[in-house]
Formats: C-alpha cells, sequence, structure tokens
C-alpha cells in the first residue's frame, strides 16, 4: 500500500462545467501516467484472481489427497485387522496340534502299557496252565 503511495503523483487539474456535466481536465503526460497505473492495477487484479484459483485449485487436491489417505489408512486397519484375525487363527491352530500332541503321546504310552501288561498276563497264564496240567 505504502508503495502505491509512494509511486503516485499529485497533478492539477482543471474542472470543466459543460452542459451541467464535471469533466476533470488532464495534460497528454498525465493521462498516459494514470492510463499505466490503471494498466498495471489491472495486470496486478489479473495476477491476483490467477493465484486465487491456483489456491482453491491446491485446496481442492489437498482436499482429494486427504481423502485418499484416509481411504489408504481405512485399507491399512482392514489388512491390519485380517493380519490379526489369522495370527489368532494360527495362534489357535498351534494350541490345537500341541493338544493333539499330548494325546497321541498319552494314547502310544497307554496302548505301551496294555500291550506289556497283556504280554506279561498272557505268560503268566500260560505259565499257570501249563504247571496245572503237568
Amino acid at each position: 500500500m505504502w508503495a502505491s503511495l509512494l509511486c503516485s503523483r499529485a497533478y492539477s487539474q482543471k474542472a470543466v462545467l459543460s452542459n451541467s456535466d464535471t469533466s476533470i481536465c488532464f495534460t497528454i503526460d498525465q493521462a498516459r501516467f494514470i492510463l499505466k497505473q490503471i494498466n498495471h492495477l489491472e495486470y496486478l487484479d489479473t495476477l491476483c484472481e490467477l493465484q486465487k484459483e491456483e489456491i482453491d485449485l491446491w485446496k481442492r487436491n489437498s482436499a482429494d489427497l486427504e481423502k485418499v489417505i484416509m481411504e489408504r489408512q481405512y485399507q491399512i486397519r482392514l489388512k491390519e485387522d485380517a493380519i490379526q484375525l489369522k495370527q489368532l487363527s494360527l495362534d489357535r491352530q498351534i494350541e490345537i496340534n500341541n493338544a493333539q500332541k499330548k494325546l497321541i503321546r498319552k494314547e502310544k504310552f497307554q496302548k505301551n502299557v496294555a500291550i506289556i501288561f497283556g504280554s506279561m498276563t498272557t505268560g503268566i497264564m500260560t505259565y499257570l496252565f501249563i504247571t496245572k496240567y503237568n
């Protein structure tokens, strides 16, 4: 604002009345200077409008990018949830496998005990049978 005030020149003007209209007259140099100032202000106004449009475009792009970022974050959360569910399923399957291994070991032990006990019983019964009839 101060720059425009420093660049402005003071002119003396002539006021002319013709048919109840007031006209202000300038010299040709004064008119050229004022015209240059008006053209420069119009140029600056056009630049300002272009910059406003560019700012609006950046704001729209930024809003679009924020939407994309939010959508990607949502997708990431969904994938993380899916990974957690798979990990829970895997942990549960590991627990089931460990329980099955314990059950298999227990059944093998019982089978071996039954075989040994059955063999001993058969041996004893056979010995008793043979000794009783001999």
